[in-house]
């Protein structure tokens, strides 16, 4: 009897996309390949103490000193692995990490965020654990390039020539799109006139402001909307958000608000345009519902290389401040044909079915066995 076969998923909770990344990746492992899994943030779980701090650090750049983000970011697409910074992150992580790894003996490891141990686990143990990356945005920063990686799942072709303009064998990258839960899939693949959403009296604009500030939120509701226009707000896990808007428009009736919601891929589907941070995962989903898409001031860094893509691509349209986004959005809704269009890019950027690509994919990476499988349990 074949034994069931262990993957080891690790992620990090900088942001939320590799973090969703990382489960749709479980989903399709364990309901379709019959895999074992475990998702583990070994930032957080290693050293939460510094973890703490550099995603208080991430949250903030991010939100309110953005050119110390983009310094950051593109300061670090110059480092490579053997730099001086990366080997004392790697120095202070990776022997915990060769224990876990030891103790949990996966048959094959994923990362949906750069890891910086790898390789060494392999250098010094002589075990060939197939590990591959997942790529979470629509641009390529070299950290998630490794010698030791065997193998590259990215959302585009263009990703894809730039991995291997950097030496990595086109044989190793698949371009399998950015994997996303089910219930984001899309049936209808094929985009038609005659397929589309159902009509409805109102316009449904759906803005997704986890990490929009009130004053930005308030901006893009008080401009002027067509009466026929519904706008619906989702504030995630910001409750503070949340209750300063039901406190302003609670009695607007074409203005819905919400916190944290379990049915946004509903949502998604049913908006007629969404107005987003273009984060790579929440891009994947709306790519997938085929919903048109304005992204609304994109941070330099990943967030504005991901809008330059969709912008590029056909897809959306990049607002730098929430009264251009409102006017974009009532612009798109008012010129069908360039609506269409847009939902045309959308489609033709698609990648059905990318977490169960990539699920198969691993689990024909696993052709022999590493360990002797008796794992012990570990704290993660």
């Amino acid at each position: 009897m074949e034994e069931t076969k262990h993957v080891l998923i690790l992620t990090a909770r900088y942001g939320n996309g590799h973090c969703s990344a990382a489960e749709a990746l479980q989903e399709r492992l364990e309901l379709v390949q019959g895999c074992r899994v475990t998702v583990m943030d070994p930032y957080s779980s290693l050293h939460p103490a510094f973890h703490k701090v550099s995603e208080f650090f991430y949250v903030q750049t991010f939100t309110k000193a953005v050119q110390l983000y983009k310094w950051f970011y593109y300061g670090t697409g110059k480092l490579n692995h053997k730099s001086p910074l990366l080997k004392f992150i790697m120095d202070r992580t990776a022997g915990q990490m060769h224990d876990i790894v030891r103790k949990l003996k996966p048959d094959a490891i994923i990362n949906t965020f750069p890891m910086l141990f790898g390789g060494t686990f392999r250098k010094q143990t002589g075990l060939v654990i197939p590990t591959v990356n997942v790529i979470t945005d629509y641009c390529l920063h070299p950290l998630w390039m490794n010698e030791d990686v065997d193998k590259y799942y990215v959302p585009t072709a263009q990703v894809k020539e730039k991995l291997v303009s950097h030496r990595v064998d086109q044989e190793d990258v698949l371009v399998t799109g950015i994997p996303v839960k089910k219930s984001f899939e899309n049936d209808m693949c094929i985009y038609s006139h005659n397929s589309d959403k159902p009509k409805t009296v109102n316009k449904l604009i759906l803005l997704l402001a986890t990490s929009v500030s009130m004053s930005d939120a308030r901006d893009f509701i008080d401009c002027k909307h067509s009466k026929n226009t519904t706008i619906q707000v989702v504030t995630g896990k910001n409750e503070k958000l949340k209750k300063q808007l039901l406190a302003v428009y609670a009695d607007r009736e074409d203005v819905l608000i919400q916190g944290f919601v379990s049915h946004m891929a509903s949502l998604m589907k049913e908006a007629d345009v969404i107005v987003t941070k273009p984060g790579g995962l929440t891009l994947t989903e709306a790519v997938n519902s085929l919903t048109p898409l304005v992204l609304l001031n994109p941070v330099p860094g990943q967030e504005k290389e991901n809008a330059l893509f969709f912008e590029k691509w056909g897809c959306a349209k990049i607002a730098q401040h929430s009264a251009d986004a409102a006017m974009i959005s009532q612009e798109l809704l008012s010129d069908e044909e360039e609506y269409q269009r847009m939902k045309k890019c959308l489609n033709d950027l698609m990648v059905p079915d990318s977490a169960g690509k990539i699920a198969f994919d691993v689990c024909c990476l696993i052709d022999k066995p590493i360990w002797n499988h008796n794992p012990i349990n570990v704290a993660l």
